[in-house]
């Protein structure tokens, strides 16, 4: 997603010399060659990765249309390396409070078909010992709810 080649664009631009795997549920030509022209690791399946393991690992798919997300999260384990990061982006959806008050990690969830498969993912990662940031929104220029707004509701 979105998210997902914002991080690893910025650490490609940081690290020019390190190696950074994309792994993505489908398929796309079209997709696999511009990513790979920029010098990343696309797979698409895990037989494409094999014996890989790396120091760090970023989980930030969204769980829409995905009934095995929660396994999904957790395979994504295999391709750690013992000692490494694994970090998970959930969203700020899985919180009860829904009219502008503060929430913190204490605060009420409520688990709806999709909130319910972030929450299932979130207490797999802290089982696992790997971290969950919960994001309020992902917006930019092209997209996000406002888009939505500046068009009329439409």
């Amino acid at each position: 997603g979105r998210l997902g080649l914002n991080v690893a664009r910025y650490w490609k631009n940081k690290n020019s010399d390190i190696k950074v795997y994309l792994r993505f549920r489908s398929d796309n030509e079209e997709r696999r060659q511009n990513l790979e022209a920029e010098g990343f690791k696309v797979a698409s399946n895990d037989n494409q990765l094999n014996e890989v393991t790396v120091e760090n690992v970023v989980f930030c798919a969204p769980p829409t249309g995905n009934p095995n997300y929660a396994q999904d999260v957790e395979d994504g384990f295999k391709y750690l390396k013992e000692g490494g990061l694994f970090v998970f982006t959930s969203a700020g959806s899985v919180y009860a409070e829904d009219s502008g008050a503060s929430v913190n990690e204490e605060s009420e969830l409520k688990r709806t078909e999709r909130s319910g498969k972030l929450i299932d993912a979130e207490n797999c990662v802290i089982s696992k010992k790997g971290c969950v940031v919960r994001l309020g929104g992902l917006y930019n220029a092209e997209s996000g709810v406002h888009n939505y707004f500046a068009r009329g509701g439409e």
